[in-house]
């Protein structure tokens, strides 16, 4: 064959080659492929810790369904108002670990406040304590035990009630098989009126956690109780009197007065019965409070002395 020819032919499947290829191209760029999008909430500024996510920080983005993250958020009304634990970045997608979950515990003291909540740590041991049975989540009273400038008067009065504790020591979670723990401290959530009461308390007398009931969500109003209602007991000496009779010594017996026999037998018997009424009187009071008995003349004082 000529060379001519073999020239020509080569051309005209050159030519035959690129008239497909550029055929097939121009069919697929007039059919491009749609890619399916979600609805995708992303930050329109740097967000910051512990900032609210408000209107205008963050916006609705159509994204590639294979570009979202799993734990992405795709409705507005999921974030705002809720707050962020990490740092978000502009156009980073708001992911769900990134907000707080009020259903989930919480990573810091600060954020199981409530907005006029403030949190306050008093020193504690067994006794203070309740024997290390407080736990998180719990309620509480404060009592506290106060005694006058001249420290011979003490009242015990109730200055806080239902106080909720927020952490024992440094825990702050309250695990299902918790056993009891003695600690060191307690952190209660007050609000700022109660947290003044509690730090004065703490500071100017001695104060006592009760736990409450978890069924128990009233609170009584109480004047406190003074030492000496519990023994009952006046603040002052008082003094009582009792007259007696002078012993008159027996009359020698005389064969002109004959008293009856049957007179002088139930005078005995009225005699004694007084005498016993008498000292079961005084036993009585003596059992209440501690007397002093002071004999002057035909007189019996007793003075009574407060218990020590």
């Amino acid at each position: 064959m000529k060379p001519k020819v073999i020239l020509i032919i080569a051309l005209v499947l050159g030519l035959i080659t690129s008239g497909a290829v550029y055929f097939m191209m121009d069919n697929m760029q007039g059919e491009p492929v749609a890619k399916k999008t979600v609805s995708v909430v992303v930050a329109t500024k740097d967000i910051q810790p512990r900032m609210t996510i408000e209107e205008g920080l963050v916006k609705v983005k159509q994204m590639p369904k294979e570009m979202v993250h799993p734990q992405a958020i795709n409705s507005l009304s999921e974030v705002k108002g809720n707050l962020v634990l990490k740092k978000i970045i502009a156009g980073e997608q708001i992911l769900k670990p990134r907000l707080l979950n009020e259903k989930e515990d919480s990573p810091g003291l600060a954020f199981n406040l409530e907005p006029s909540q403030r949190a306050v740590t008093v020193a504690v041991n067994e006794v203070i304590g309740v024997a290390g049975f407080l736990t998180p989540g719990d309620h509480v009273d404060v009592v506290g035990v106060f005694t006058s400038n001249s420290g011979d008067e003490a009242i015990a009065k109730t200055v806080l009630q239902n106080i909720k504790v927020l952490a024992v020591a440094q825990d702050m979670v309250n695990g299902k098989d918790q056993e009891p723990k003695v600690t060191k401290s307690v952190t209660l959530a007050a609000d700022l009126k109660d947290a003044e009461k509690l730090i004065l308390a703490d500071a100017r007398g001695d104060i006592r956690l009760a736990l409450r009931s978890v069924k128990n969500k009233s609170n009584v109003v109480t004047d406190g109780i003074k030492i000496a209602e519990i023994i009952k007991q006046e603040d002052e000496p008082t003094e009582r009197y009792q007259e007696v009779s002078p012993k008159v010594k027996d009359a020698p017996i005389s064969k002109e007065v004959n008293r009856d026999q049957s007179t002088k037998q139930n005078e005995e018997v009225t005699k004694e019965n007084q005498a016993k009424s008498f000292a079961t009187k005084v036993r009585k009071k003596r059992e209440i409070k501690k007397e002093i008995e002071i004999i002057r003349g035909a007189k019996k004082n007793y003075i009574q002395v407060p218990m020590q």
